[in-house]
């Protein structure tokens, strides 16, 4: 009996919450840990069962978070870097388990999560002003940067590792929101001191906004104050019709042009432009073209998933072609989960955030008005905005904040009570449970018809999928070394040679294994052959950076130079990599395909 009263107090889940973020800590500094810390993380879990409660927070996320944690595991054994992707699972878990501490909260809590997340964010503002380096790292805002060296002169030398600008802004602006109900709260109550904490961390949040100065966040952070103003207002008391159905309808069609509209700007181009390019080089990457890229290289990956921490190498190896690391993932959060976790992944956490965002538009008639309902749609809709222009939240040091909004906003969109002034109807169910049962049918029918009709091509990117998880654990493993592996055993590729030759028997025409086996007749100098296999795959994807690359300098090694200037001069570093080519070929006794690289680059040089 003394262990259920303990359990039921409002502070064990307080106590929940420090246990997983103990955990967490612990998993970002020593990720060798591995699933140590789950034994702290876990303690309040323990002690439930032990008083005869079930361990966690029942919710309609659990079947969803299974998936996600199923693929990311699915993502651990895809990777070619098994010790990455380690880490980042256990950083996954953290996340999920911090969710789960999020939604166990009381409504009696809901002040101190609001209080938990504004820590967070004064706390990464003041570590990114405390730590990062404007001298190797400026801004672009001339009147910025000239503040952010005059700060660098005075602050303490803490030596601390930097975090980057967009995740310092992104933080910042998906946990101001919670200053307005907690300002407000303070202010009505006549609560000086609390008062004076509020202003004074609005002030940390917006200095440390302002210097990181991240036009991705900027951009989320405005989207989403538009939404939240129109919420608002389609909210207010005063509101004459207030009709649930038509606010529900309201929220869902704004959601989606919110995320239809960011989708096409971020493969496009437009608004998002304005990042131009960022990730930097030489090679005039963009965003919007490491997103594309990114979609490509899923293409490869359909079943399994690339792996997790997989794309740095992927991207390099396939899309860019260079032994050197080049960007850490595609400053895009959906396209990140697709390719490390599938689709299936990508479409767990999109339930979460979707039916996340729909509990707090269902709020708007069915509970009073509530500021840290809003806050929590604030916050939200940055972080799904900001997810289409940067990837803050699944990669690096913030993978455990991926569930964290959504947590946050299910436990404010509960918060207030639920009156119910009429009896439910029980035929309304019953129709709702017929309607849902026949889409299912439905769905399950036209799934069949699609599987029997694209068997063949179905079972050929099955082969290609697991031909390319393969070769990835042949050529990936050392690809930053900045050097080709000249030493290559190229008996190591036989396997993967086999399932993609499987996957022509199915379907001739797969891009993925037509590239995979024109990238392996080039290690073994057969360009005839790969010459082969990569027009066949260019026939399939005419945009492929990886596949125009590698066709053009096959073409040049095979003699057929005025094929390849076409396709060349479509590769910005074409040029600087033939200034180079020559010297290797040399080095290799190759006189005749040096001078085929010499005669190359005089007539990309010569082009206007």
């Amino acid at each position: 009996m003394a262990i259920r009263k303990i359990i039921e107090q409002r502070w064990f889940a307080l106590f929940d919450l420090a246990c997983v973020s103990f955990g967490i800590v612990l998993w970002e500094i020593d990720p060798s840990l591995g699933w140590i810390p789950l034994a702290a993380a876990l303690l309040p879990w323990a002690i439930r069962l032990c008083a005869g409660h079930f361990p966690f927070q029942r919710s309609q996320f659990d079947i969803p978070l299974l998936i996600f944690l199923l693929t990311a595991a699915l993502g651990v054994w895809a990777a070619y870097n098994k010790v990455d992707a380690w880490a980042k699972f256990w950083l996954l878990v953290g996340g999920v388990l911090l969710f789960y501490a999020l939604i166990g909260q009381p409504q009696r809590n809901r002040w101190y999560i609001a209080v938990f997340l504004i820590l967070f964010g004064v706390g990464t503002a003041g570590f990114f002003l405390l730590s990062n380096n404007w001298l190797q790292d400026p801004v672009e805002i001339g009147v910025v940067n000239r503040l952010a060296l005059e700060w660098m002169q005075i602050r303490p030398d803490l030596h601390l590792g930097a975090i980057s600008h967009n995740s310092a802004a992104g933080v910042t602006a998906f946990t101001a929101p919670f200053l307005i109900p907690l300002g407000l709260q303070a202010w009505r109550e006549k609560r000086g001191f609390p008062f004076i904490l509020v202003l004074a961390g609005g002030f940390f949040l917006s200095i440390g906004f302002l210097l990181a100065v991240s036009r991705g966040a900027l951009l989320a952070f405005g989207a989403s104050l538009c939404i939240g103003i129109l919420w608002a207002i389609n909210n207010h008391r005063g509101n004459p019709n207030p009709d649930r159905r038509t606010g529900v309808l309201w929220g869902a069609v704004i959601l989606w042009v919110i995320l239809l509209t960011g989708l096409l700007i971020t493969v496009s181009g437009g608004l998002t432009g304005l990042g131009g390019n960022d990730p930097g080089s030489s090679m005039g990457v963009t965003r919007q073209d490491l997103a594309y890229s990114g979609i490509q290289l899923i293409q490869d990956y359909p079943y399994t998933g690339g792996g997790l921490s997989a794309f740095p190498g992927q991207y390099s190896t396939y899309i860019l072609e260079t032994p050197n690391f080049f960007v850490s993932h595609s400053h895009n959060l959906f396209v990140d989960l697709a390719l490390e976790q599938n689709i299936a992944g990508l479409l767990a956490v999109c339930f979460i955030f979707s039916f996340s965002a729909f509990q707090i538009f269902r709020q708007q008639w069915t509970a009073p008005r509530s500021w840290l309902v809003w806050a929590a749609l604030f916050s939200l809709m940055t972080v799904a905005w900001h997810g289409l222009s940067d990837d803050i939240i699944y990669n690096g040091w913030g993978i455990p904040i991926l569930f964290l909004t959504p947590g946050a906003a299910w436990v404010m969109s509960r918060s207030e009570p639920q009156p119910s002034r009429v009896e439910p109807d029980p035929r309304r169910f019953s129709r709702s449970r017929t309607a849902i049962l026949v889409g299912v049918v439905i769905t399950a029918c036209l799934a069949g018809l699609l599987v029997i009709g694209k068997q063949k091509s179905l079972l050929a990117s099955w082969y290609a999928n697991l031909g390319a998880v393969q070769m990835d654990r042949v050529e990936l493993p050392n690809y930053s070394d900045g050097e080709w592996n000249q030493d290559q055993d190229l008996a190591e590729f036989v396997p993967a040679e086999r399932l993609f030759k499987q996957a022509l028997h199915f379907d001739g025409r797969n891009s993925t294994a037509n590239f995979r086996l024109g990238l392996i007749a080039m290690h073994r100098r057969d360009f005839s052959r790969a010459v082969s296999y990569l027009e066949e795959a260019l026939r399939s994807d005419q945009n492929h950076r990886g596949i125009l690359k590698a066709l053009g300098f096959s073409y040049v090694w095979s003699g057929k130079l005025r094929e390849a200037l076409p396709l060349l001069s479509r590769i910005p570093e074409a040029k600087d990599e033939l200034g180079v080519y020559p010297w290797w070929w040399r080095s290799q006794g190759q006189e005749i395909l040096a001078a085929r690289a010499e005669t190359m680059k005089d007539q990309l040089q010569a082009l206007p």
